[in-house]
């Protein structure tokens, strides 16, 4: 005989509650269920005992070909130990290893539902029925497999009208499951002050014309409260559930339920996103207009007025001007994030000399930089040096990383904008001599939010983030180094694919055609990885 494992597990006389055990004792221990039932005499039977004979009756009924023994029994509760078919047992824990599977490839809660059922139908049922809580909105309630799809549309007809007071058998309760058998087809002797079964439902009855023999029923319980309910149903005359299968779906039920809570965690997540992106995109249009009328009415006046003005009325026409566009670029770089975080990050992109896009940023900021006696130096390659980028994004990413140096850099400090030919990629840096950051600090720089001195008023710790993400989605790569006294250099490089080599003295870079300009849509793919597509 092949090796059979075991499970001990117990059921209460009052409630016909069904307890699992840990304990897995050697087979032989105890009496034969049979032994023990025929032991027992009429007396006993007509005592508080026999409503342990009736239990024990019942697991005889859909027990099959599964071998029991009593361990322990008095007026409450009887004990059993059962075995279990190896072979069985390596195919059900298979079926599970395929369903964590299954049902963590989507979060999406329809295509979820929809796994679970066909999950079971046939792997450990005839047909399967999901009903899903009306806490999670947007979704199908009912979902409905038979592995015979012409009684499909039936079943779903009579689990519509099914209530949970709708009973066809016996019934037996586990944590969170019930099993239930039929009770017509083998019917168990009825001894003398026995009660008869009590009569099928109506819908019970059209369940047991189907041909039910037998069916488990799990709650879907999820960390914030019930999601639903799963029903596995077999329908063949020699087909019973056992113990062991109360187990099983008990723990697909588990799978099943955190699944359907990721994926509504999911969509919750996203709808909020919308909506917080939809409010930002109205804030930031309806700011734009005053900022843009206040900072082109503050530059009016310093040119009209020019040398004429006070130094007072000067200085404060500057405050104005400089406020107005410090708020203008906090609200371009909340919706840079919010665009990056919606995953659809159009790239127009062209080929520009690396020169010019290293002077043009240090023009932009050498005013600011006077301002505080800093240096700005610029160190480019070859004036005919080129690389294919979208232009605005790539000025956005070296902008990001100056103002960050400028801000950390002391007065009469220097910063230097370099671009450096390296192999297969070119290499833009910003370097600056500022406190350094310290190891601790190093791989954090450039999270989303995060800053170096928490309660900085001077940015919101977008700029670093929304610089790395401009660069990914180029299919470049992003650095810092640093040593704490020693200032900090911000590297970004991209790829020779998206880089042109002119003409230059025998031994550089090689040449290569310049592409058709044209678009790159990036967006994120289901195991975050980027995705980018070319179109012309």
């Amino acid at each position: 005989m092949r090796k059979l494992d075991t499970i001990v597990w117990s059921i209460g006389a009052r409630q016909r509650r069904l307890h699992v055990s840990s304990a897995t004792p050697v087979w032989g221990t105890g009496t034969p269920l049979d032994t023990w039932l025929s032991q027992i005499d009429l007396w006993t039977r007509e005592t508080a005992n026999g409503r342990l004979v009736s239990l024990c009756e019942t697991v005889q009924r859909y027990a099959g070909d599964t071998e029991h023994r009593v361990l322990e029994a008095d007026d409450e509760t009887i004990t059993l130990c059962s075995r279990i078919d190896p072979a069985a047992a390596r195919d059900r824990l298979g079926f599970l290893a395929e369903a964590s599977a299954f049902l963590s490839a989507s979060t999406d809660l329809a295509t979820v539902a929809t796994a679970a059922v066909r999950l079971a139908v046939p792997g450990v049922a005839d047909w399967c029925v999901l009903r899903l809580s009306p806490a999670l909105e947007h979704v199908q309630r009912l979902v409905v497999g038979d592995r015979d799809s012409t009684r499909e549309r039936e079943i779903r007809d009579i689990e519509r009208r099914r209530h949970l007071r709708d009973r066809w058998g016996a019934t037996l309760r586990g944590d969170a499951c019930t099993l239930t058998v039929e009770t017509t087809a083998a019917q168990p002797p009825v001894h003398e002050g026995r009660s008869p079964p009590r009569r099928p439902s109506a819908v019970g009855a059209e369940l047991l014309g189907r041909g039910l023999t037998s069916e488990i029923t799990a709650e879907l319980q999820g960390q914030n409260g019930r999601l639903g309910r799963l029903t596995f149903a077999l329908a063949r005359r020699s087909a019973r559930y056992g113990i062991f299968d109360l187990l099983v779906a008990t723990a697909f039920a588990q799978r099943v339920a955190t699944a359907l809570e990721q994926a509504a965690l999911v969509r919750r997540s996203a709808s909020e996103t919308l909506r917080r992106d939809q409010l930002l995109a109205t804030v930031t249009h309806d700011l734009r207009n005053p900022l843009t009328a206040i900072l082109a009415g503050a530059q009016g006046l310093l040119a009209a007025e020019g040398a004429t003005t006070s130094p007072g009325r000067q200085r404060r026409l500057e405050v104005i001007r400089r406020s107005a566009e410090r708020m203008n670029r906090l609200t371009e770089d909340l919706l840079a994030v919010a665009q990056i975080e919606r995953g659809g990050i159009a790239l127009k992109c062209a080929t520009h000399s690396v020169q010019s896009l290293l002077n043009e940023v240090a023009a932009l900021f050498e005013p600011l930089a006077a301002q505080r006696a800093q240096t700005m130096v610029v160190s480019t390659p070859a004036p005919d040096v080129v690389v294919k980028c979208d232009s605005d994004r790539i000025l956005q990413v070296l902008s990001n990383l100056v103002s960050n140096a400028l801000k950390f850099t002391p007065e009469r400090g220097r910063i230097e904008l370099r671009a450096v030919l390296v192999r297969d990629r070119i290499c833009f840096s910003v370097v600056d001599d500022g406190p350094g950051i310290s190891p601790s600090q190093m791989s954090r720089v450039f999270d989303l939010g995060w800053q170096a001195t928490p309660g900085d008023h001077r940015g919101l710790g977008l700029g670093l983030a929304i610089a790395k993400a401009l660069v990914l989605v180029h299919g470049g790569e992003i650095w810092v180094e640093s040593r704490v006294g020693a200032g900090a250099t911000f590297f970004f490089a991209l790829p020779i694919d998206l880089a042109v080599a002119g003409a230059g003295p025998p031994g550089s870079a090689r040449r290569h055609k310049t592409p058709t300009p044209g678009f790159l849509y990036v967006a994120p793919r289901a195991d975050h990885s980027l995705g980018v597509r070319s179109v012309r």
